[in-house]
């Protein structure tokens, strides 16, 4: 049964509601690294993917300089990954990516790896992700994300 506050009730409604058992779990968490695996083990029942597993991780460095990077972004991410995907954290994970190229100098780049990142909080050459991300970023908002309406045939007309 589904109301809303602002709908009336009936009594039989009212009784039905209160005859009703909630089954409630309390979860004691002291630190916000238990709130992280809480999280994660709540969520099985939806699977997450990589990247909401990772943000899950909430206790590292890396998890917010992600986060605040792909938030500032988020109109441009949105383009690159799409809405659906964005919804998804997609565009964080695209950014970890992108710092993985720079701290790791394109190297063996994959789900392992990435992990890695969040696991051992990888800021190192953070900075030089932030500007390699702005200058990318800065073009693509200045010259715009979309590719709709350039075809196979208006390209071969070009040459």
């Amino acid at each position: 049964m589904r109301c809303t506050i602002s709908q009336n009730i009936t009594g039989q409604q009212v009784s039905y509601l209160l005859s009703r058992t909630v089954s409630t779990c309390e979860y004691g968490a002291t630190k916000v690294e238990d709130l992280g695996m809480i999280f994660d083990a709540i969520q099985r029942g939806s699977p997450l993917n990589d990247q909401e597993r990772r943000n899950s991780w909430v206790m590292y460095d890396i998890t917010k300089l992600i986060r605040d990077l792909s938030t500032k972004y988020e109109v441009i991410l949105k383009d690159v990954v799409g809405k659906r995907d964005l919804d998804r954290r997609k565009g964080d994970e695209l950014i970890a990516k992108l710092h993985h190229y720079a701290a790791f100098e394109n190297k063996n780049v994959n789900k392992t790896s990435i992990d890695d990142l969040y696991i051992f909080n990888g800021i190192t050459k953070w900075n030089t992700t932030k500007k390699y991300i702005n200058k990318t970023f800065g073009i693509l908002k200045e010259l715009g994300t979309s590719v709709k309406g350039i075809t196979f045939t208006r390209l071969s007309s070009i040459s």
